[in-house]
């Protein structure tokens, strides 16, 4: 052990006689310094700060690589080899020494850096919770990918003696870390094959360098990011110890069934992930992967139905690990004779069994996103029938549900609905949306998983939940807080500082919104809340408005832990309200630019106090669309466009006139129009018709 001691000492003394490690390091500690310092005080998003640090890992892999490599070359460019030679077990105690003073150097340079940023998290309060997913993130995300770093160099070191290990250290460094996301994005253009997967498995940094930390989920910690990098790490040390020893069999054999003992097992565990990889991590944890689906789609019809039926009760059993293990029981209630009723549940879920109430296996046809059950025999009217789906499977990247974390809203067919709709649509013009497939029955819910669950249901029993005459079931675990206030329980991100005064806030001001939306506008939203849900819930139209209503349960879109301002004077929120009451399923492109148009018209009418922003907003409004139709006239064949570009601009200049001349003429209008939306369909153009009518 002495002897070991011995040459530890002995490399750091001259590794740090270099003058070269006394400049870079002090260098990468001051850029993560002013990285961590403009999150977490500047733009006062701690949760971003570890997320933001690609350019410090990309470059430390860089820095460990050649370290590694000059390590491994030290003795040989300086012919001190028989110095080491010398010693009993000399050319042991060399290896594991260097291996040994990597491993210090690497872990001291993590713990800096964690030092430095946990600094910051207590100077800005930042909760308890991000200190130990941090502490999990420098582990998978820097300490694994540098120690691998450090052993590429040193393998580097033994196999090329000439000055070409350094430009292969360079080459192997744009594809091993978050550089790397834009190195295969190049080759996928060239080649035109898809190696997100690929890119990924490679990336020893964070795979995605632009993804934005997500409440609720947190960091992406899921267990095949760890274990990914465990396997990267055992090939590659099993593969220097056969290089290094090579001359001894002994050595070779040991290490080869080590690492075939180790690596295997490891392997199996890692495979199981293989789906979600491509489902989830390929695709950045975001709406691409559904959206590419829908879009591709659109001519996919779901399997229409004419039969209606009710869905008196659902008993759900649920399972999280990797992925969703489902066992739901449903009594249904059919209007009308049938053989065969339709369900819609999210398509990538696996079905394994469909059974009635004798425990009789049912056949079931898919398609997209609907499930047609065939009975055994014709249902009368009337008649009830118990009816039992057993899935599992990987949900939307939009919705996740891991061992990680739960975001199930009541809107998303994660259980069989009667609601036929697809779980999402996309128009031709790219409008992404979700359909609502929630129904109300009487639920009951039991829960295995590692996090506390949160929903919507009362909580009954150790894991067990009830709910009469209610609208859906939304499920919520992971980096979740619980507060109640004035009879009103809400949840939200735990990484959320002073969430519960802002959120109490939030509420308040959108139960005034539903008040006036209610008075103005003639709606009946019920303002009796008992539960709201603040997550990070996909946008739903062009102006952004997420919220949605299930009796007196809400949710509300959080995509950002920022809460330090809330603007009480503009009438956003009111629109919110509306956009929710005028949201359908099935919703065309024509509907999008309706609501579009009503609400910068709304927004106009409610802020009258605020003429001068209005008129200037407006005038803007007027300058694009001259600028539109000026290029359309170009084009004699777009006559439509042409029409429709003259009536927005006829629109808003009347608005203008009305604005300088008497905005009272203004009042009820808004709501005028609304009903009209609300009531009957029509085309965007005789929107405007009906606009330049009634204005």
């Amino acid at each position: 052990m002495s002897k070991l001691i011995d040459v530890i000492r002995i490399e750091l003394k001259l590794l740090f006689r270099n003058k070269i490690v006394w400049i870079i390091l002090p260098i990468i500690l001051l850029y993560t310094t002013y990285v961590f310092y403009f999150f977490n005080i500047m733009e006062e998003t701690a949760e971003q700060a570890i997320m933001s640090s690609s350019f410090v890992v990309q470059g430390a892999l860089l820095g460990f690589m050649v370290l590694g490599y000059y390590l491994i070359r030290r003795e040989k460019d300086n012919q001190c080899d028989e110095l080491f030679f010398s010693m009993p077990y000399g050319e042991t105690y060399k290896i594991i020494g260097k291996s040994l003073v990597s491993f210090f150097l690497i872990t001291s340079f993590v713990l800096m850096n964690s030092i430095i940023l946990f600094i910051f998290y207590s100077v800005t309060n930042a909760p308890k919770e991000l200190y130990i997913d941090s502490i999990l993130y420098f582990i998978i995300y820097w300490e694994l990918g540098f120690i691998i770093a450090g052993l590429i160099g040193m393998i580097i070191g033994v196999f090329i003696k000439s000055r070409s290990a350094y430009i292969t250290m360079f080459i192997i460094w744009l594809f091993i870390g978050p550089l790397n996301y834009y190195m295969f994005k190049i080759l996928s253009t060239l080649t035109n094959i898809d190696l997100r997967v690929v890119q990924y498995i490679l990336n020893l940094g964070q795979h995605d360098i632009h993804a934005p930390y997500k409440p609720i989920y947190g960091f992406p910690l899921q267990n095949f990011n760890f274990t990914q990098r465990l396997l990267i790490l055992f090939t590659l040390l099993a593969f220097f110890i056969i290089l290094y020893w090579r001359k001894s069999k002994k050595i070779v054999i040991t290490t080869l069934v080590i690492f075939f003992i180790v690596f295997i097992p490891t392997f199996n565990n890692y495979k199981l992930n293989f789906e979600v990889i491509k489902l989830y991590v390929s695709y950045s944890h975001d709406e691409k992967y559904d959206l590419m689906y829908y879009f591709e789609h659109q001519d996919d019809e779901i399997i229409k139905s004419e039969i209606k039926f009710k869905i008196k009760t659902c008993d759900i059993d649920l399972n999280v690990d990797n992925e969703i293990k489902m066992n739901t029981k449903l009594k249904v209630q059919l209007e009308e004779e049938s053989d065969r009723i339709v369900f819609s549940l999210y398509r990538n879920f696996k079905i394994n069994s469909v059974k009635d109430e004798n425990g009789e296996v049912l056949k079931f046809n898919r398609k997209c996103d609907s499930v047609e059950v065939v009975f055994n025999e014709k249902v009368d009217r009337q008649q009830e029938k118990i009816i039992t789906f057993n899935y599992e499977g990987y949900s939307s990247p939009l919705f996740f549900a891991d061992k990680n974390a739960v975001m199930l809203p009541a809107y998303f067919p994660y259980i069989p609905s009667n609601i036929n709709a697809p779980a999402m649509a996309c128009t031709t013009s790219g409008d992404f949306y979700r359909n609502d497939c929630s129904y109300t029955a009487d639920y009951t819910l039991t829960y295995k998983g590692k996090h506390k669950m949160y929903t919507n249901l009362d909580k009954v029993g150790e894991n067990k939940w009830q709910g009469n005459n209610v609208k859906g079931v939304t499920l919520v675990s992971g980096s979740v807080k619980e507060k109640t206030s004035d009879g009103i329980t809400f949840y939200y991100p735990s990484v959320a500082k002073n969430g519960d005064k802002y959120y109490k806030n939030q509420i308040d001001i959108y139960k005034t919104a539903i008040e006036k939306a209610n008075k103005d506008f003639g709606e009946r939203l019920n303002t009796n809340v008992k539960k709201v849900f603040f997550i990070p819930i996909p946008g739903e139209d062009p102006l952004g408005f997420t919220l949605w209503n299930h009796d007196n349960n809400f949710i509300f879109q959080t995509n950002s832990c920022e809460t330090n301002y809330f603007d009480e004077d503009n009438n956003s929120e009111l629109l919110e309200v509306l956009s929710l009451s005028l949201r359908k399923n099935d919703m065309t492109e024509d509907y999008f630019r309706i609501k579009e148009l009503f609400f910068n018209i709304c927004s106009y009418e409610y802020n009258r106090g605020n003429e001068e922003l209005v008129l200037e907003n407006i005038d803007c409004e007027i300058d694009m669309y001259k600028n539109e139709l000026e290029s359309l006239k170009s084009d004699p064949e777009l006559i439509d466009k042409i029409s429709i570009c003259e009536k927005k601009i006829k629109i808003y200049e009347k608005i203008i006139n009305i604005f300088k001349e008497d905005s009272d003429k203004l009042d009820n209008f808004s709501a005028n129009i609304y009903k009209k939306i609300k009531n009957q369909d029509m085309t965007f153009e005789e929107f405007l018709d009906l606009v330049i009518k009634e204005i």
